[in-house]
């Protein structure tokens, strides 16, 4: 692919930048999962990228709930620290500190509507691991709001598997989607 300067007047059409994009790198879809049950696992996780991108769409479970994510099945809360904050329309900011989560509260046995996106740099190097999430959230009860949060996994060990969990109960609905970035 060859190097074009633009000058005034010059158009960019649509294919001609899908294929210097393509040709960079870009995100690709690696998975999509439905989350069910106590735990729902996405393993074989394609290593050649260098960050994971990760939604969480429309998730509620049988109990008010968090999201965990297990890496690679690693389940000793040691090996995890998270911090996370949410505000509620009409309520102060909340913060908590956690191990294994995510993501912060979806609270609610039918949620509305939520959206969760969690990025995971050099998941597949052999340092240890972070990851930054933000979302919102439509509550069952009517509430809406927002949350962001950060959290590390102290292991050297490229992750393979995302093993996810609410912290209460069980899935009840929800899809997660895990995209490779170059």
């Amino acid at each position: 692919m060859a190097l074009h300067t633009f000058v005034a007047g010059d158009v960019l059409e649509a294919q001609q930048l899908n294929d210097s994009f393509a040709a960079v790198g870009g995100m690709t879809l690696l998975s999509t999962t439905t989350l069910t049950g106590a735990t729902t696992a996405v393993t074989n996780i394609d290593q050649t990228y260098n960050t994971l991108f990760i939604t969480v769409e429309k998730w509620y479970g049988s109990s008010n709930a968090y999201l965990r994510g297990y890496m690679n099945a690693d389940t000793t809360s040691a090996n995890y620290i998270s911090q996370y904050q949410r505000h509620r329309v009409g309520t102060t900011t909340q913060a908590q500190e956690g191990t294994y989560e995510l993501t912060g509260w979806v609270e609610g046995t039918s949620q509305q509507d939520n959206l969760q996106a969690i990025t995971i740099p050099n998941y597949a190097g052999s340092s240890m691991k972070t990851w930054h999430s933000y979302g919102y959230m439509d509550t069952d009860n009517g509430e809406k709001g927002v949350y962001y949060g950060a959290g590390s996994y102290f292991s050297t060990t490229a992750i393979s598997s995302i093993t996810f969990a609410p912290s209460a109960g069980t899935f009840s609905a929800g899809t997660v989607k895990i995209y490779g970035v170059k």
